[in-house]
């Protein structure tokens, strides 16, 4: 009650300065903390500096805030206000378009935007508001959508190929095809993913360097401390989780474990007790620490998305059905899940790549109110595409189902007070190579357990020549897991001995994420922020999924070529998988 009085406290002050504003220039829904004269600057084509950099990208945030504040906590004020931001941005824009056309509407989107047609699509979900529908549609930077609806990736080439500039453009495709069945944006949002996760993607599940995308696959020479943006890795989880609820593919869920444990849950200091602690960057090339800021010191963009990121962890847990009669449950964290319409909840107690025989074990119980409702129903359990050893699920002690991994198992049954499911998916070690054409980095690997990236700790180089031959199918060969608390030595070919742990474990150690195992380390150029790499012959590739892997279970095909099927669902909003909790 205290949090959301504060809120409350909050939107009333914003509606004081909305009232401000019209009272000095007469016209309403302005709603931002500088004179209109930023936005006026901006939409003749100019650019929006020196004033503000990003208005239409700070515009979104706080008609998101209030749009999310309408939604789960109920303010009909900030309802109130996030519409009639809406009406002047749409007049403003339809200004903007009446002045110069497209020519000078796509030059103004240039300048980062952030999520505009996302929130404007969402508020349209509410309002059902044709206008709103309809400037959500005027946020297409074609610069950047055209590409990727031919099946391109040129997230290089972009004139700005800023990796948190575009993310949230496509979440809001992606929300366009939700809510139309526009196949353009479908084809948009599954493209760019595809691009991303098989051409610019680390072994963390994140992308880019210096805040910019790279040519594909071209990442070797730009590791170090400026990789993967906090942000960046916030919004791309957001761009699988909508694509998980046209497809249910395991795939993506793979892929949103990846990306949670490797690139968020690592980025707060868990040692720090007197001040929330976070990184903006998370440095993956040489012998580096993490780069720690405090809330009270600074608070700049990732400060905010890592905030939300940890307010949400139970985000993406369990899906159901359209129909309500399956539940996924995708991933293994100790939780609970309320089935109302049968009478039950579901308990998992997650011992996850901690214990030597469980991964998750899942309780059912019977709700209060449960009216003696028969629970019919078909539960799916992930298994992950990284399980390589033999898994087992059982239901009140008898094995059941098929594990095969990278797909689910399904249980279709009457369930009962008191059945108990026992899953147990071992982890095991496995080598990720760096995602680079060129041969001199064929020999650098990232090692990994399960779904967690390891880093070697309290390292001097990044150069590791392993003890066997055989290391990058057997990494076992060299690596051994000492401890029940996720602690790993390897062994080198001179007998020298590195420590072990998870990434998102590292807090103050020096580490390394990438070693160079052949013994030597490529010449790396200096480079600074936003670094733009030559290219090769794959430029422009299209990408086509063969098996919804990551970049290994990519084939390329000549740009010239009649673009394949990724696999994208029509869908209407009524049938995605929504998510329960």
């Amino acid at each position: 009650a205290t949090v959301q009085a504060r809120a409350n406290q909050l939107i009333e002050s914003f509606r004081q300065v909305m009232e401000a504003w019209k009272s000095k220039y007469g016209y309403d829904g302005y709603l931002f903390p500088y004179d209109p004269l930023v936005f006026d600057k901006l939409l003749s084509g100019h650019g929006a500096g020196p004033y503000y950099s990003v208005p239409f990208y700070t515009l979104h945030k706080l008609m998101a805030g209030l749009l999310d504040h309408y939604t789960y906590a109920g303010s009909s004020l900030a309802y109130d206000l996030v519409k009639r931001m809406a009406v002047w941005t749409h007049s403003v824009v339809e200004r903007t378009l009446s002045t110069g056309g497209q020519d000078l509407w796509q030059r103004v989107l240039l300048t980062e935007w952030g999520g505009m047609n996302d929130v404007l699509y969402n508020l349209y979900a509410h309002t059902n508001d044709p206008t709103h529908l309809a400037i959500a549609r005027r946020f297409n930077a074609w610069v950047f959508t055209a590409p990727l609806a031919a099946g391109r990736d040129d997230l290089a080439d972009l004139p700005f190929p800023h990796a948190n500039f575009h993310l949230p453009e496509i979440i809001g495709n992606a929300r366009a095809y939700e809510l139309t069945g526009n196949s353009t944006d479908g084809k948009i949002t599954q493209i760019f993913f595809d691009a991303l996760t098989s051409n610019h993607s680390y072994c963390t599940g994140g992308s880019n360097t210096g805040e910019c995308w790279q040519k594909p696959r071209d990442l070797g020479q730009f590791l170090g401390t400026q990789n993967e943006e906090s942000c960046t890795q916030y919004n791309v989880l957001k761009i699988a989780r909508h694509l998980f609820q046209w497809s249910s593919s395991p795939i993506l869920a793979d892929f949103y474990e990846r990306a949670l444990l490797n690139g968020i849950i690592g980025n707060q200091n868990r040692l720090e007790e007197t001040m929330t602690s976070y990184i903006y960057m998370l440095p993956l090339g040489g012998v580096v620490r993490k780069p720690w800021g405090t809330s009270n010191h600074s608070f700049p963009c990732c400060w905010g998305t890592l905030t939300e990121s940890f307010s949400k962890l139970s985000d993406s847990i369990y899906f159901q059905s359209p129909l309500e009669d399956v539940l996924f449950i995708n991933q293994f964290v100790p939780s609970s899940v309320s089935m109302k319409r049968f009478g039950v909840s579901l308990h998992q107690e997650s011992s996850f790549l901690v214990s030597s025989n469980l991964t998750t074990k899942i309780t059912v119980k019977r709700l209060p109110e449960s009216n003696n409702a028969v629970a019919n129903f078909t539960v799916k359990i992930r298994v992950p595409s990284w399980l390589s050893l033999q898994g087992m699920v059982t239901v009140n002690g008898a094995k059941v189902g098929q594990v095969t991994r990278g797909s689910y198992v399904s249980l279709q049954r009457i369930w009962q007070a008191g059945d108990v499911v026992e899953v147990f998916f071992p982890p095991s070690l496995w080598t990720l190579p760096l995602n680079d054409y060129h041969p001199e980095y064929n020999a650098t690997m990232a090692f990994m357990y399960g779904p967690l990236v390891l880093a070697g700790v309290d390292v001097n180089t990044d150069i590791f020549v392993p003890r066997r031959s055989d290391f990058m199918t057997n990494p076992g060969s060299f690596i051994t897991r000492n401890s029940t608390n996720l602690e790993f030595e390897a062994i080198a070919a001179d007998g020298a001995r590195m420590r072990m742990i998870p990434l998102r474990d590292v807090m103050l150690e020096k580490y390394a994420v990438y070693f160079y195992t052949a013994g030597s380390k490529p010449f790396q150029k200096p480079f600074g922020y936003c670094p733009h790499s030559t290219g090769h012959g794959k430029d422009n590739v299209v990408v086509t999924r063969k098996s919804g892997g990551f970049h290994e279970d990519l084939i390329y095909q000549n740009p010239e070529m009649t673009h394949s099927s990724v696999g994208i669902h029509p869908t209407t909003e009524l049938e995605t998988l929504q998510e329960y909790v």
